[in-house]
Order: structure tokens, then sequence, then C-alpha cells
């Protein structure tokens, strides 16, 4: 059986805009993020581009909303 979460309580928290302090791949595009990009880090701590994030909205992993990365 499969179990449904409901997703529209799980954005609550805001992402943050930061700067990359490690090389690492953007799980959107699968890109690589060098360190000092800019990038968007969701609540569940995994970093973006900021232009992946804006473009896709949600986390793909946790499906956290990622809207606190344009303001």
């Amino acid at each position: 059986m499969i179990a449904q979460i409901d997703v529209s309580e799980v954005g609550a928290e805001k992402a943050k805009r930061l700067v990359a302090d490690l090389e690492t791949r953007c799980p959107i595009c699968k890109g690589l993020i060098k360190k000092g990009f800019k990038v968007t880090r969701c609540g569940c701590g995994r970093d973006f581009h900021e232009l992946c994030a804006s473009r896709v909205g949600r986390c793909p992993v946790c499906f956290r909303g990622l809207q606190g990365a344009s303001e």
C-alpha cells in the first residue's frame, strides 16, 4: 500500500538565499554548484541554483516550497 502525504503543510518553511560554501550538484538540473555561487537552500538542507529554484518552485526531494527564494 502506498501512503499519501499531504504536501500542503510541508512548505511552511521559507527557502534561504545563500552563497555555496562547497561544491555540490543541483538536484534540479544536476549541474555543478561551485563554491561561491549564489544558491537557494531548502529547509531540508539541499542547495539549488537560484534560477532552478525560481523555475521549479518546490524541492524535488522533500516537496517543500522554494517560494522564499525569489524574495
